[in-house]
């Protein structure tokens, strides 16, 4: 956009476009702006003095989308901006508007920070023509890609954004705007449409819901009744009651052996007769086959693997280790300097010495270093304190040393505001800091003052500089004493005051 400037009228706030003698307006455009008032535009008024023709739009307390969606944006103010964008697109058709006169800038674009409301500039100039109705989804695209989001919230509704962006052949602004409207409140027609989640694992599915079933739910009528199927006969069991059995006491299982709890229990003649005999065998020495087959099966040994040389595999247990192959795993100390090999030694094991010339005497080697030493727990602990505050100088060795009172003073900007009603301290700690009334927009909140607006103005921070910047107030920001004009940026130093609405503030930056 062109020849554009903020003004300033009491406490409104509008946007200016001076048209130039060069401009060709289109008329009925021109008119329809002028005479209506459309949903999803800023209000607009024609002022001439003279030869001097502007078009001024309103946009009081409403600050830029570049400025909205700066940050760490949510989900309400997305769907705001793009359900703004497709209310003035709708409207252009209905009152006969040129889509391509729609300023689809993110300058261009003003949203009111309490309700995300939305409202767009209508240029009727033809030189000036926008993006067209079908560039829509790509403008969308260039938004969800450039914002950054809150992690705090789940954002599964910039996926089905971009699914239908990307899916759909053509693109529809009312089927579009009911998926915003969809992913802003929810609805129960498309919550029914939706794929039900699996069922566990394990778990009955669920019968399925009859149309009827479903019509007479929302309808209020009695939803007819269903006669169940009777099972069939031939029932197949399912593998877990097949282990029930495995998992019962022994006790209570037909064995051939009987104790005497299983005999108290399940007390008869015939039981007592097969205990009676079963002690009797017992006694004389004879034991069941069944006991005799376990028992030989138990004691039968079981081949380990043998090396052809005689030593262990490793990984195998039970093995079986040589003489040679115990001699060779057991440690063995070695030998001081300078005394004989012992006599028991095999032959074969010693190691071949060859005649060489006598070397000259060598120093006796040092004692190998030891592990740093620790402080045991055993010494006292005046002892301890001592190994502990023993400092030793490591860097820094060859610095000069500094006169006293020749320190060079090392000052840190810390920029801050001294909010003067209560002295509260408030550090300004962003890029780009934000004053207002919401608290969910602002980085400051000052929800106690009702003449501040919801998003009142904002502080820059540029290459260690400060600016101010008014966001369309109504009531105004002023800089010592000053009336700023809104979007302009005016610098701040050390113990400037600034005034949001009748709230004051002290800027300082130490």
């Amino acid at each position: 956009m062109k020849k554009l400037g903020f003004e300033q009228q009491g406490s409104s706030t509008y946007l200016v476009y001076e048209l130039g003698p060069e401009d060709a307006v289109d008329s009925m455009g021109l008119g329809m702006i002028l005479n209506n008032r459309i949903p999803g535009f800023a209000p607009a008024v024609l002022t001439q003095f003279d030869d001097k023709k502007q078009l001024k739009y309103d946009v009081t307390a409403r600050v830029p989308a570049s400025q909205y969606l700066l940050g760490t944006v949510n989900k309400k103010r997305i769907l705001g901006v793009f359900s703004g964008v497709l209310r003035a697109f709708s409207a252009a058709e209905d009152y006969m508007l040129d889509t391509r006169t729609i300023a689809l800038e993110m300058d261009g674009i003003f949203t009111d920070v309490a309700t995300a409301d939305t409202v767009l500039l209508c240029v009727p100039v033809i030189d000036q023509r926008g993006e067209a109705q079908s560039d829509l989804p790509l403008f969308f695209k260039n938004i969800l890609f450039g914002v950054q989001y809150d992690e705090r919230e789940e954002r599964d509704y910039v996926t089905k954004i971009m699914n239908y962006l990307n899916g759909s052949p053509t693109f529809s602004i009312p089927e579009f705007k009911g998926i915003l409207d969809y992913l802003a409140s929810g609805s129960l027609a498309e919550a029914s449409r939706q794929q039900p989640a699996p069922p566990p694992p394990g778990a009955v599915p669920a019968a399925p819901v009859s149309h009827s079933a479903y019509e007479a739910e929302h309808s209020g009528q009695a939803a007819p009744v269903s006669v169940p199927t009777p099972m069939p006969a031939s029932i197949s069991v399912p593998k877990q009651a097949e282990k029930v059995s495995e998992k019962m006491p022994k006790a209570e299982k037909a064995e051939d052996s009987m104790s005497l709890f299983y005999l108290l229990q399940h007390y008869n003649k015939d039981n007592h007769a097969k205990y009676k005999a079963q002690k009797e065998e017992k006694k004389s020495g004879k034991k069941p086959e069944k006991q005799k087959t376990k028992k030989q099966k138990a004691a039968k040994p079981t081949p380990q693997p043998q090396s052809a040389y005689g030593f262990s595999i490793p990984g195998q247990t039970g093995m079986p280790e040589s003489p040679a192959a115990k001699a060779e795993a057991m440690p063995v100390a070695p030998p001081p300097v300078g005394a004989a090999a012992p006599a028991s030694q095999p032959p074969q094991q010693r190691p071949m010495t060859i005649p060489t010339p006598a070397p000259a005497p060598m120093p006796p080697a040092p004692a190998p270093m030891s592990a740093p030493m620790s402080v045991p727990m055993s010494v006292p602990r005046s002892a301890a304190a001592a190994v502990e505050e023993t400092l030793y100088f490591s860097e820094n060795v060859g610095d000069e040393t500094v006169l006293l009172g020749r320190e060079a003073p090392v000052q840190r900007l810390i920029p801050h505001l001294v909010r003067m009603r209560n002295n509260e301290r408030i550090p300004i700690d962003k890029a780009v800091f934000r004053l207002g009334r919401d608290n969910d927009y602002n980085d400051y909140a000052i929800m106690d003052n009702r003449y501040i607006g919801h998003g009142h103005c904002h502080i820059l921070s540029q290459d260690g500089e400060f600016f101010i910047v008014d966001d369309n107030s109504k009531n105004h920001t002023q800089v010592n004493g000053e009336v700023i004009a809104p979007g302009i940026q005016v610098k701040l130093a050390h113990g400037y005051t600034i005034s949001i609405a009748d709230e004051k503030f002290e800027f300082k930056l130490y």
